[in-house]
């Protein structure tokens, strides 16, 4: 679920990272207060809706990692995320690109990639599909 938190003013830039977990768990992380920087953990929140269907909103620490990945116009992304949740639930995640080249290009570029998640949450690992949205 790409999860939409508001109307935001031109030019802002943001990050997301949607993780549908085997354990039933969907987390749609993101981040829109800085640009991200290479190793350099930023505060984010995060979305989750348990296999319950009890929905929960938290704080969350993101982290931009290498591989970067350079668009045909100089935009750079990055194809690799650390998320980690405090808790509770305490978790960790990385979300890794399958691919770099997913950039949608056009009057408003975006990277919309799929990626894949693995990680642990409660102290038990976890795996599953993932979404990486950058707007940069």
């Amino acid at each position: 679920m790409d999860h939409e938190y508001g109307v935001f003013p031109e030019g802002t830039q943001w990050v997301l990272q949607d993780m549908q977990l085997d354990n039933g768990v969907h987390i749609s992380n993101y981040a829109s207060d800085a640009p991200p920087g290479l190793n350099q953990p930023m505060k984010s929140n995060a979305t989750i809706l348990g296999a319950d269907g009890v929905s929960t909103f938290v704080d969350t620490v993101t982290t931009p990692l290498n591989p970067l990945w350079m668009s045909q116009d100089g935009r750079t992304y990055f194809l690799e995320w650390q998320v980690e949740i405090p808790g509770p639930p305490a978790a960790s995640f990385r979300v890794t690109s399958l691919t770099a080249d997913q950039e949608l290009t056009g009057e408003s570029p975006a990277y919309e990639g799929v990626a894949r998640v693995f990680g642990t949450m409660d102290g038990q690992p976890v795996m599953g599909t993932a979404w990486s949205e950058q707007v940069l």
